[in-house]
């Protein structure tokens, strides 16, 4: 496979050993090394071979830290990640656990830990004297350890915090990351059960408990509204359903689940570790974009196979932080094989993502992976012998097992098998970069095209000089090779197109084919209901999805930027004219009225905006309503594009709340501004109404606007940083 420009730097950035000078280099190393752990020198030549086929082209890619890590003298894991042991309530039991943090971090592993064992803030701590600070404070400390830990290749730790939904400081950590600069290097998700969905449903009364000792009543919707409302002003927490993790687990009857890893792929047992690879569904398109074009299930068939054989070989090769850890993955085998390229693919055979016949499409595939992956694994069974935990009749008994074709089932209760979990759909970010391009885990298609600034020279006298080319998704690349410009066809779906429910619906039908989990973000636009927000949530939670993230545009305070990269023209300031035309608006909130008052010069033929002034009678708004005025009428007389005032306004909320209107709620009355600033805008022909336009973020790594929020993680257009893969 040759690798297009973008898709070479990442990978030479991210994965590339010493002299490798392509990723095919980098397959064969992966090969190789894996085949070392067959018996036989005639075994390992034959499964060297078997396991590059698997690679060539990227049709499978193990996970990034394999890719990275294998047959190479860094000190670092093979596995992405890992969940911490119970963490103890005690000082010295917290600062083990922060230890343990530490050390998987530098080995190249993200974690995942639930906080609900660390007793509530203000609870006596009779041993020691004084109060406990609560498990919120002690994140704090693990958030800290995160930003000093860097693994050889610069990849930086990530993390999973949970706490349970009956812990009496749920709300102080459903809002903890509301203050900026908190939790930075956390994803947080309250850990729900069907007890309390159930409490929201009928709106009764919750018991907010630690130690058996109940510390409060609330009512059950009041905390899930809670949450609703974090979710969508800040992006945070995410949920996880508890009950739906362990009724659903394969060893259910040997483990209590509470913890996932950082992007809540792998749903894992106290010191558990997920070994991740997935299939590039693209490679298994035939005839694309014709009246021809099918999917080639029978050679993805015959790869499954040769995909449980890696990882599985993996599991004997990988360093492990501890020996608990290499004893809990010795004993249960878990590993996670998923798929990227599911958006890509859809439109290379003509089909919406937000169709039944996408969906149809998607199931299908999963399906077969499941299927192959389970039947392999228990063939796997027959020559290397059962996981040691296997218990034949709780195994078969296990409510996903049940959902195995009866020919499969029998297999199993013949031969066993040799892993306890095969399945999981995890971010690729970087991963699907490398893969010349592609749509990431089963998320569609994010955006068609997109313009890379890359700086080529730097220069103290002259300044730095960048150079601008245009990044393609893989399929939408191919399709302009084979058919040449000309209207875009509508199967061509992007993220912000598809309506939520859809977006949640894909998640069901994969979700039903996965014995781990799914990691996935639904994107909804900025003025999507509350009350919808509300219900896709509980929808989600009642459903058999495992745990939801979902990313409402402009959620996320500071970081919005606009479309273009070009930086707004500054000019001096002219001179104000006798008169000038304008228009008010009128803005009621609940406490008072606004009235947003914008004049306009015109220029060349063209008319922008010139100075703003905003009036109430709510004295108490007048010094800040007075400051903000001028410092926007400043920026109107010396930018050409005023714009980007729009997305710094939107994303700031009011701590009491925000207010309702019109059936959508307001964050803050600077967001009403905003809203009024962009319809005059508009009105001006400043700028264009986008009504699906997805809004990039700035990446924390390379600094561009291109930055995506999905997989329950996010990833980078531009470079491929993630904090998953």
């Amino acid at each position: 496979m040759i690798l297009d420009r973008l898709s070479q730097e990442v990978w030479e950035r991210k994965y590339r050993w010493k002299d490798e000078k392509s990723l095919e280099d980098n397959i064969k190393r992966v090969a190789r090394e894996s085949a070392k752990v067959e018996e036989t020198d005639e075994k390992q030549r034959e499964w060297e071979e078997k396991f590059y086929d698997l690679m060539k082209d990227a049709k499978f890619l193990p996970g990034g830290r394999i890719l990275a890590g294998i047959g190479t003298s860094m000190h670092q894991t093979l596995f992405n990640c890992f969940t911490l042991p119970v963490i103890e309530d005690s000082i010295e039991g917290i600062f083990e656990s922060v230890k343990l943090n530490a050390i998987i971090h530098s080995l190249g592993g993200g974690t995942g830990a639930n906080f609900s064992t660390i007793r509530p803030e203000g609870t006596e701590v009779k041993t020691k004297g004084g109060t406990a600070s609560g498990p919120v404070s002690f994140m704090t400390v693990f958030d800290a350890e995160t930003k000093t830990i860097t693994t050889g290749n610069a990849r930086k730790g990530a993390n999973m915090g949970i706490l349970n939904v009956d812990h009496p400081d749920i709300e102080k950590f459903i809002t903890a990351k509301h203050t900026p600069g908190v939790l930075t290097q956390f994803n947080i998700s309250v850990g729900v059960t069907d007890e309390f969905i159930s409490a929201v449903m009928d709106d009764k009364d919750w018991e907010l408990k630690f130690d058996k000792r109940i510390y409060r009543v609330v009512k059950a919707r009041d905390l899930w509204n809670l949450i609703i409302k974090s979710a969508y002003d800040y992006a945070e927490p995410g949920v996880i359903n508890l009950s739906t993790i362990n009724r659903l687990n394969n060893l259910y009857y040997i483990e209590n689940i509470q913890a996932t890893n950082p992007c809540g792929e792998q749903p894992l047992p106290p010191a558990g570790c997920c070994l991740l690879g997935s299939f590039n569904l693209t490679q298994f398109v035939l005839d694309p974009f014709t009246e021809n074009a099918r999917f080639d299930f029978e050679s993805l068939k015959k790869f499954v196979p040769i995909a449980v054989r890696l990882l599985d070989n993996i599991i004997e090769i990988s360093k492990y932080p501890l020996p608990i850890y290499e004893e809990e993955e010795k004993n249960k085998r878990r590993m996670g094989i998923g798929i990227m390229g599911l958006g890509s693919t859809l439109a290379m055979l003509g089909l919406k993502y937000s169709s039944p016949e996408g969906r149809r499409q998607a199931e299908l595939i999963m399906k077969t992976i499941r299927d192959s992956a389970y039947m392999a694994s228990s063939i796997l069974a027959k020559e290397k012998g059962t996981f040691k935990y296997f218990d034949r009749e709780k195994y078969l008994a296990g409510e996903f097992i049940k959902r195995l074709p009866e020919e499969i089932r029998e297999i199993i209760r013949e031969n066993g098998i040799h892993n306890s979990h095969l399945i999981s759909i995890a971010p690729t970010g970087t991963l699907s970069v490398v893969a010349n391009n592609v749509s990431s885990g089963i998320e569609p298609i994010f955006s068609l095209s997109y313009k890379r600034r890359v700086k080529v020279t730097s220069d103290s006298i002259y300044g730095d000089q960048f150079e601008e080319y245009e990044v393609m998704d893989y399929a939408y690349r191919l399709y302009r090779e084979l058919k040449g410009d000309g209207p875009i066809p509508s199967y061509f779906e992007t993220a912000y197109d598809i309506r939520p429910e859809d977006h949640l619906e894909m998640l069901k039908v994969v979700s039903y084919y996965v014995d781990s989990s799914v990691s996935k973000t639904i994107n909804v636009p900025r003025d999507y209901p509350i009350d919808s927000f509300f219900n896709l949530f509980l929808d989600a939670m009642r459903s058999e999805v495992k745990g939801l993230t979902v990313y409402r545009e402009g959620s996320r305070e500071g970081i919005l930027i606009r479309e273009t990269e070009e930086k707004p023209v500054k000019r001096g300031k002219p001179e104000r004219p006798y008169k000038l035309r304008g228009t008010t608006y009128k803005v009621k909130t609940p406490k008072a009225s606004y009235y947003i008052t914008l004049n306009e010069i015109e220029e060349g033929g063209k008319r922008r905006p010139f100075e703003i002034f905003i009036n109430t009678k709510d004295s108490s708004s007048i010094p800040w309503i007075t400051a903000l005025a001028r410092l926007m009428s400043a920026v109107f007389v010396r930018e050409e594009d005023p714009s980007f005032l729009i997305d710094q306004l939107r994303t700031i909320v009011d701590p009491n709340g925000g207010y309702w209107r019109d059936g959508k709620r307001i964050p803050s009355v600077l967001s009403d501004i905003a809203n009024v600033l962009e319809e005059y805008l508009i009105e001006l022909g400043k700028i264009e109404k986008r009504e699906s336009q997805p809004r990039l973020l700035i990446c924390p790594e390379c600094g561009q606007q291109t930055y995506v929020l999905e997989e329950s993680c996010g990833r980078c257009l531009s470079c491929g940083y993630s904090q998953c893969s």
